[in-house]
């Protein structure tokens, strides 16, 4: 048994922490005190058989014996649960011993009148606790002043009683000052643990809110077309995430993929996210005209989120019909292409500035022809960022190559599942950093 932390307490009754953290600490007293009683007793023992006092150290032995029976059970629950009492009854047992073997009345008068007395400032019990041990050991006292010849005059008698009285009402004052000094900075500090507990669950609820709402923003089921096969993902890096991805059918032959990055992630990053997306599905008919699209919600994200709260947006127009790729960026890393005829993956696109800047940015679309096998992996800039043991970044180039080798002859999502792989086993034990988005679309004939 140890003094517990105030953490571990937090969910209990007022009471019982209060208890605990007492007997915690009344623990570690009397494990101390019995190492010292057991070393004097094992002494003890050892000089009064040499001196030829049997019946002493029989008493000793047994004293010894009890003390070493209290130390070895210090783990039991029993001893844990029924603290005081153990200890009020070992202190009073060691009194008789003491009263039983001593020869000098004297001794025996200095121990139960003064020093046990004592020993009970160490401890901290409640008002009845003390008084009891107090009135046993007084009692003690009294009746070796009465019975012995330690003070044959009235009024010595008289005054060694009352002088050990003082001393039992002056420890049982002070202790119990101790002990309400002692209560009172406990609880002072478990009301505040306690608030500062409630207000950090209230924040961890709202906050797994937040991540479900975020997370429900994200495609629940991949596109239903016969001419693309696509699959995507979304890794938040905390309780809710800054990426998002979405894709939007506008018409049998055309899907338009949407990918973006709030700056940082989090609370905030969460709440700018849901206002894109609002305005992506309000301008999901202007779609098949991106740049449109970037330059009206550049005005909403600079005029309603919180200053420096930048997003990254990458819209991607995919036309089966003409078989056409139109490609418009602002400020998201550039998406990978696998070229199904060359066999060689390239960037397209460049990134630009992102939405929300103060500046006028000037969103260019860019256009490329699709083939029959074609890879397209958008991505968020939390996948080139991971880093490893070393601190090196996975990196673009490694993100192509990694495209390049399963592109050809796997689907979107075995692709997907290879960069992840990867990516998991290049930055081996590392904590992800930030939150890790990547679709993957591939064209089919």
């Amino acid at each position: 048994m140890k003094r517990p932390r105030i953490h571990e307490l937090i969910r209990l009754p007022e009471k019982q922490p209060v208890k605990q953290y007492l007997d915690g600490g009344n623990f570690n007293v009397l494990k101390q005190m019995l190492l010292a009683w057991g070393t004097v007793f094992t002494i003890g023992v050892v000089v009064l058989l040499s001196e030829g006092h049997y019946p002493q150290a029989g008493i000793w032995g047994v004293a010894m014996l009890a003390t070493l029976a209290v130390y070895a059970a210090r783990r039991t629950h029993f001893l844990q649960d029924n603290l005081r009492p153990i200890l009020g009854i070992y202190l009073v047992f060691l009194l008789l011993v003491f009263a039983r073997t001593l020869e000098e009345a004297g001794a025996v008068y200095s121990f139960a009148g003064f020093l046990f007395p004592g020993l009970l400032l160490a401890f901290r019990l409640r008002w009845y606790e003390y008084l009891a041990l107090l009135s046993i050991f007084y009692a003690t006292t009294s009746w070796v002043v009465v019975t012995t010849e330690l003070a044959p005059q009235t009024g010595t008698r008289f005054g060694m009683l009352i002088a050990a009285l003082a001393w039992s009402c002056a420890v049982f004052g002070w202790s119990q000052r101790l002990t309400r000094r002692r209560e009172e900075r406990f609880v002072k500090d478990w009301r505040s643990e306690l608030l500062r507990e409630k207000e950090q669950s209230r924040m961890r609820d709202e906050l797994n809110s937040a991540r479900e709402m975020q997370l429900s923003m994200l495609p629940r089921h991949d596109p239903d077309m016969d001419w693309l096969d696509f699959s995507g993902v979304s890794l938040p890096a905390s309780e809710v995430g800054g990426d998002y991805f979405e894709h939007f059918r506008v018409s049998d032959s055309v899907l338009a993929v949407v990918i973006g990055d709030v700056a940082g992630h989090g609370m905030a990053s969460g709440l700018v996210l849901s206002g894109v997306r609002s305005g992506l599905y309000l301008l999901r008919e202007n779609l098949t005209s991106p740049v449109e699209v970037l330059e009206r919600l550049n005005r909403l994200v600079r005029e309603t989120a919180p200053r420096r709260m930048f997003v990254t947006l990458q819209i991607a127009v995919l036309n089966a019909e003409t078989r056409m790729l139109a490609v418009a960026n602002a400020g998201h890393p550039p998406l990978v292409r696998l070229d199904s005829t060359t066999g060689k993956a390239e960037v397209l696109g460049s990134s630009g500035l992102p939405l929300g800047t103060q500046l006028e940015p000037e969103f260019n679309l860019v256009e490329k022809p699709l083939e029959p096998g074609d890879v397209l992996a958008f991505h968020t800039d939390g996948v080139l960022e991971v880093s490893d043991l070393h601190e090196e970044s996975f990196g673009e180039d490694r993100l192509r190559r990694e495209v390049a080798r399963t592109g050809r002859r796997s689907s979107a999502r075995q692709i997907r599942d290879s960069i992840l792989n990867e990516i998991s086993r290049f930055k081996g034990d590392v904590r992800q950093a930030d939150d890790l988005t990547l679709v993957v679309a591939r064209f089919m004939p």
